[in-house]
């Protein structure tokens, strides 16, 4: 942005000098690095967010085939506290 406004007030000075294809390149390399940045944030974002909501399907799968595989007694009651807690949990 700092660069893109720099561009803008010399104007006048780049093309005077024909310096013109300089200042593209350079504009076109800060685009490319803003680019790669928005992208890397977004799939950040978007891995944060698909975590978010698997983590609760991830956790009761782990915590009842760990239970069935030690124990192997599940029953409902079992299962909704289990659940309910699970829950709770995502939304604190």
């Amino acid at each position: 942005m700092k660069r893109t406004n720099e561009i803008l007030v010399g104007i006048k000075y780049v093309k005077m000098c024909g310096t013109e294809k300089n200042f593209l390149e350079s504009v076109n390399n800060d685009r490319d690095q803003e680019v790669h940045w928005i992208k890397q944030k977004n799939y950040l974002s978007a891995l944060r967010i698909i975590t978010f909501w698997l983590s609760p399907v991830l956790l009761s799968i782990s915590v009842f085939g760990c239970y069935i595989l030690f124990n192997g007694n599940l029953t409902p009651e079992k299962t909704f506290v289990v659940l309910s807690t699970i829950s709770i949990l995502q939304v604190t």
